[in-house]
């Protein structure tokens, strides 16, 4: 006699387990991006390119103020390093706004205020906003939104001239 429904069912189940089949495989968490955005934030802080560079992947895209920045290499020679280059100080102040992420993506939401000493004199504040994409090889993409404080006294050259116009590349 054949078995019932149910029990037909249950023996390919238990089938299908014994043999794995049915076994989910364990998902990896997603990567830890809010640590990966603190350390880039850090790097700033340091000035350090090559701490920065640690957290990227193979494949990263960077978009700085509606622009597209190209991959990090790119980004950290012809744009963030000579900036940093003239930079005497950098403080940022960070609040998380965000984050989340499934399978092999996450990502964190920054708000930021930051202070930057120039090593002419200069002074800037600025706020604004940062999002990071991570995927398990590191960040795949950081966008950065800023724009001058409100009321923030920016200093002169010490010379008294005014500041030249931001450089737009």
């Amino acid at each position: 006699m054949l078995p019932s429904r149910p029990l037909s069912i249950a023996a390919i189940t238990a089938l299908l387990v014994g043999c794995g089949a049915a076994q989910p495989q364990p998902t990896p968490p997603a990567p830890d991006v809010s640590a990966l955005a603190n350390g880039y934030l850090d790097a700033l802080e340091a000035r350090d390119l090559d701490a920065a560079a640690r957290l990227f992947g193979p494949r990263s895209s960077i978009v700085e103020t509606g622009r597209d920045e190209g991959d990090w290499g790119r980004y950290a020679s012809h744009h963030l390093g000579p900036e940093l280059g003239a930079v005497r100080s950098f403080e940022i102040d960070r609040r998380p706004l965000d984050a989340g992420g499934a399978g092999d993506l996450a990502f964190a939401i920054f708000a930021l205020e930051y202070r930057i000493e120039l090593q002419d004199g200069r002074t800037m504040e600025s706020v604004g906003a940062v999002t990071f994409v991570a995927d398990r090889a590191g960040l795949r993409h950081v966008h950065w939104s800023s724009r001058e404080r409100r009321g923030a006294a920016h200093t002169h050259h010490q010379d008294g001239a005014d500041p030249p116009p931001p450089n737009d590349g």
